[in-house]
């Protein structure tokens, strides 16, 4: 793999990253809610449809240069990719006993002129299961799903998944602004409560009440 297909394939993804964290931020959603008005609805499910067919080629062109092996799962280290990986599952199940699926989709808005950004059922802020130790365990998920899925990471899966990192992070913090604009004073004292990604604040006030019970 040259210097020149690295260079192509991190500008590619990183475009694709960048137009896809664009057409969510609130200066795009908010135009597009006043200039399309009640079509709007309809503009989760466009959003998910594009991203999945721009997506497929951009991975199909990195599997083709992958290059060498740069980092390898094995002997004990496999044992934290298995935990990393169960651990992903377990979070995008619990998080799919919270998050309203159709929504997510964008198939909901079809019958119904809601464009919450919360993915509840209600549309309205929940804080129990999952969501009680961590605000988004969907991005949480796939942080770990991309370094844990596979035993060789690849020098092209290395700098793909660097980028995903970093576009997973910019997505929770749009998330969050998002949230913070629609829910007000409600989630920003969730948020004081409930660390964002990593739970831990949970872990703090699990450790503070242990050792409150041993005093």
């Amino acid at each position: 793999m040259s210097n020149a297909d690295i260079g192509v394939l991190i500008m590619l993804w990183i475009a694709w990253c960048a137009v896809h964290s664009g057409l969510i931020s609130l200066t795009v959603t908010r135009y597009l809610q006043v200039r399309l008005g009640d079509r709007y609805r309809f503009y989760r499910l466009f959003y998910n449809v594009l991203a999945i067919i721009s997506f497929l080629p951009l991975y199909l062109f990195t599997l083709n240069n992958i290059g060498e092996v740069v980092f390898s799962w094995q002997g004990g280290w496999q044992l934290l990719q298995y935990g990393l990986f169960a651990g992903a599952i377990f979070l995008f199940v619990l998080g799919a006993l919270k998050y309203d699926l159709k929504t997510f989709l964008g198939i909901a808005q079809f019958s119904s002129k809601k464009n919450h950004t919360i993915m509840s059922d209600s549309g309205e802020l929940d804080t129990s299961g999952v969501l009680g130790f961590t605000r988004h365990p969907w991005y949480l998920a796939a942080l770990m799903l991309i370094w844990s899925w596979q035993k060789d990471i690849h020098l092209a899966k290395f700098l793909v998944n660097c980028v995903l990192t970093g576009y997973l992070v910019v997505g929770t913090l749009l998330e969050e602004r998002k949230l913070r604009l629609e829910l007000g004073q409600s989630y920003i004292d969730y948020s004081k409560e409930v660390s964002m990604l990593l739970p831990i604040k949970w872990l703090r006030g699990k450790l503070s009440k242990s050792g409150d019970f041993h005093k």
